[in-house]
């Protein structure tokens, strides 16, 4: 065995193999914007160790992707190697842009990047700056998408934090111990195994299934019936995102409401969203008694595993997404909470009852697909959006120490090349609610999803004020529900 081939570690899953035809094709690349806050200026050479530290204790940080008897399998990298640049003059939208279509070297890795850039005006001047930490640097972490989930990726931005701030203290750091356990997806192989037998043997439910995903697959989604854009120049589309931060006190009458009228923060966004498209359908002359709104929701394997693993990372998204079907009034805006109600209980009824384990083992692959088809085809379907929610974060991302702070930070990832039309983008970090809606000119031309976001946030607006006397003081949900829908339950 040569220096730089090591241990075999796992053949690529479907939902893997996916993601890396999709980097392919230049397309669901992810990038993560850090804000860290110091006393004194960071080094490029102490953010480099602190780097080369985190690769070394990291399994899934040192694979890359190599053919095995004809498939595709992850290999551990004998010699870490880091992707690594300081960025002098340039700006965040540039280096967001280009993380969100990089191309890694995946047969000799890393199948990660960093950069680092200082000295750059934020948008997060909202967010506490900590008192004699005045010095900001940016730090942006790319991720190929097979590599990681958003729980995944949350973790090693957590373990850099804490190791970041121990180079800067001095503080001697053993590379033998490693952080994190990369498990493969036995769990969740042997979780959809059972249901397919289940499958099997009930003909009905078969013929069920069979049925609602031939009409979502087969439909145009309510979204791109409203824009001029033609099918088939999704291709030649651009990946854009816009951001969106809810202050502090916003941020906790939204969740103190939800607690109140009983749903999640996930469900309560979703309502406002399908409420905000409504309005925009309205506005370009489709009026409809009620509307049949489709999303798409992004859903952790590891709420179903049996035995859960403690810290694992790898890519654990339920492949094909969770495909929800909302029926939704005109007026839904004038009863809101109820209609957030309803899609409270339909969301909780197909995830209590595994209905991402279903999908998944409806979707059946062959072991030689390369999803190209996928990316080089219009595929539009009924779905207007997918959403990715992580919930309140705070608790599973390191803030630091004495020395180095993690302010701010939010993700995006990239949907260009494809016939997905936007993403949310939503998670919840030391009381802010943070949100990006991740979208594709070549399916939504940019002033439609300016609009868009607009109307998602004048509504939340208008919620909140006509409701703020509403808000009980005993709140009928126990305090320690997840009303956000945490990462159990989506990434």
């Amino acid at each position: 065995m040569s220096e730089s081939e090591g241990p075999w570690i796992n053949i690529l899953e479907p939902v893997e193999k996916f993601f890396e035809s999709g980097h392919q094709h230049g397309t669901f690349l992810v990038c993560y914007h850090l804000i860290f806050n110091t006393a004194q200026p960071l080094s490029e050479e102490r953010v480099q160790q602190a780097l080369y530290h985190l690769c070394r204790k990291v399994l899934s940080l040192r694979l890359c992707i190599q053919l095995r008897n004809g498939a595709e399998w992850y290999r551990e990298m004998t010699k870490p190697q880091l992707d690594f640049q300081e960025i002098a003059g340039g700006d965040v939208q540039s280096v967001i842009d280009g993380l969100r279509q990089y191309r890694y070297d995946v047969t000799s890795g890393p199948l990660w990047c960093c950069r680092l850039l200082y000295d750059v005006t934020t948008d997060a001047s909202e967010m506490d700056i900590p008192e004699g930490l005045e010095h900001m640097t940016h730090l942006f972490f790319g991720f190929h998408h097979s590599l990681h989930d958003a729980t995944s990726n949350i973790r090693v931005c957590s373990w850099f934090t804490d190791i970041l701030n121990d180079v800067v203290a001095g503080v001697p750091i053993d590379d033998r111990i490693q952080l994190g356990n990369y498990v493969s997806h036995e769990h969740f192989n042997r979780l959809v195994a059972e249901k397919r037998k289940m499958i099997e043997a009930n003909p009905k439910l078969r013929a069920e299934l069979v049925y609602e995903g031939a009409a979502k697959k087969s439909g145009l989604s309510l979204l791109r019936m409203v824009n001029p854009v033609a099918l088939g120049s999704e291709k030649n589309g651009k990946s854009l995102h816009l951001k969106h931060m809810l202050d502090g006190a916003t941020t906790g009458r939204f969740v103190k409401k939800c607690r109140a009228e009983g749903v999640t923060v996930h469900a309560a966004f979703t309502a406002l969203a399908n409420v905000a498209l409504i309005d925009i359908l309205k506005e370009k002359g489709i009026v409809l008694d009620e509307y049949v709104m489709t999303s798409s929701h992004v859903v952790n394997t590891r709420r179903y595993w049996r035995d859960p693993t403690h810290d694992s990372i790898g890519c654990h998204v339920c492949f094909p997404l969770l495909d929800l079907q909302s029926l939704t009034p005109q007026n839904a805006s004038q009863n809101f909470w109820n209609y957030a109600r309803s899609v409270h209980t339909e969301l909780k009824k197909e995830l209590d009852s595994g209905k991402p384990l279903l999908q998944a083992a409806m979707n059946t692959p062959s072991p030689d697909q390369d999803y190209t088809d996928f990316y080089q085809m219009t595929q539009p379907g009924l779905s207007n959006y997918s959403t990715s929610n992580m919930g309140d974060v705070t608790p599973m991302i390191s803030q630091g120490g004495e020395h180095v702070k993690l302010t701010y930070f939010y993700r995006t990832i990239s949907v260009s090349h494809t016939s997905s039309t936007l993403s949310h983008i939503i998670h919840t970090y030391r009381g802010f609610f943070i949100y990006v809606m991740d979208y594709n000119t070549g399916t939504i031309p940019t002033q439609t999803a300016e609009r868009y976001c607009q109307k998602i946030f004048t509504n939340l607006d208008k919620v909140l004020k006509g409701d703020r006397k509403a808000v009980p003081s005993k709140l009928p949900l126990k305090q320690d529900h997840k009303i956000l829908t945490d990462i159990v339950e989506v990434v």
